[in-house]
């Protein structure tokens, strides 16, 4: 099903993710645990607050990845849809939405998709929507062809 395989293409994408910003963690916090303190002592402590406040970037863009992860894991992909919901495939006269995290664009079977949120402001334009039914979006009105 189309839609397991999308849930599965974005799971691995962030797994990849994810394996990117722990590799730079760890190097991040190597790099910190190998500066020497030099006789320039605010230049060390520059540089140890620099990388901290890396640290804290990298591990907060980490939490939210695990996020995402653990929403789409709690989507079942054998889920049919009549209205829009967490985990619908949406087929609108301008975009194909995947109903699950704030992906943004992605390329999947040669097509572009947009993975979002019910919580963003689309997400919540679009939900218990049914095909027919239209939506205005940054005054743009779009109608639902189908929903999955």
């Amino acid at each position: 099903m189309k839609k397991g395989k999308i849930i599965s293409h974005l799971l691995q994408v962030l797994e990849e993710r994810k394996a990117s910003i722990e590799k730079d963690l760890i190097a991040i916090e190597e790099s910190k645990n190998n500066d020497t303190k030099s006789s320039m002592g605010d230049k060390y402590e520059t540089s140890r607050e620099m990388a901290q406040a890396e640290l804290n970037k990298l591990q907060e863009r980490k939490g939210q990845l695990l996020q995402q992860i653990h929403q789409l894991q709690l989507i079942d992909p054998n889920s049919e849809h009549t209205s829009i919901g967490l985990g619908s495939i949406v087929t609108t006269s301008f975009h194909q939405l995947f109903v699950g995290v704030p992906f943004g664009k992605f390329h999947f079977n040669n097509n572009t998709w947009m993975g979002i949120s019910l919580h963003s402001p689309i997400g919540k334009a679009l939900e218990g929507k049914k095909p027919g039914e239209t939506f205005t979006f940054n005054n743009q009105v779009t109608q639902i062809l189908s929903v999955n």
